[in-house]
């Protein structure tokens, strides 16, 4: 049984990471001459991440459950953001754990926007329970932002953004948490090292296995 402190260090990292990756999302954005590359709004994945907000929230996921849900869906976003950026030296894609970058071939004309959007999309529709509430915010801005491109590039960008989405969620797979799912409920015990409900809710232990998952 994980200690309490453990659960809390890797929720930690989780955490981190996942407001490194939105600081640096847009920072890092570079040109790449091969790919089309319009410039880049963070406003569209900030709408999209209050929505996501709103589907975690009705789908009744935990906060530490959701902090896994971020993590993987600006992971996408940002491997997708590194097709127009490789030559940035600021890469975090290299320093996650067990994680092999997608590669997206020089002689594909993309548009930035639709990959990110697509990519940051697509996991987060498979990993929320209710993610058609996030869909009404994707259509909204996949119109806006497809708008006057050609109709090539949009779908290069949709297939891509799909392929890198599939990447990450493989990726995911193996981070360790499906098989918490498979663990016995956590039992309080009356050692004084053991986690114990808290008032006033006396909630039982949330997530009790999560410092086994693989850290990103």
């Amino acid at each position: 049984m994980p200690k309490q402190s453990s659960f809390y260090a890797r929720s930690k990292v989780y955490v981190s990471f996942v407001v490194l990756l939105i600081i640096v999302d847009f920072q890092a954005l570079g040109s790449n001459a091969i790919l089309k590359n319009e410039t880049t709004s963070p406003c569209f994945l900030n709408d999209m991440h209050q929505a996501s907000v709103l589907a975690m929230k009705k789908s009744g996921i935990n906060p530490v459950l959701a902090t896994r849900v971020y993590l993987y869906a600006n992971v996408a976003s940002y491997q997708a953001m590194q097709s127009f950026n490789s030559s940035s030296s600021i890469n975090l894609i290299e320093e996650l754990n067990d994680y092999l970058p997608y590669t997206i071939p020089d002689s594909i004309v993309l548009d930035s926007n639709l990959i990110v959007l697509q990519a940051y999309y697509q996991v987060l529709h498979d990993l929320i329970y209710e993610e058609g509430i996030i869909d009404e915010t994707y259509r909204y801005f996949w119109n806006e932002l497809s708008d006057n491109v050609p109709q090539g590039i949009v779908e290069n960008s949709l297939f891509y953004g799909n392929q890198i989405a599939n990447h990450v969620l493989e990726w995911a797979s193996k981070d360790g948490y499906l098989q918490t799912k498979s663990q016995p409920f956590y039992v309080v015990s009356n050692t004084e090292i053991s986690w114990r409900p808290t008032p006033p809710d006396y909630r039982r232990a949330l997530e009790p296995y999560w410092g086994s998952l693989r850290p990103a």
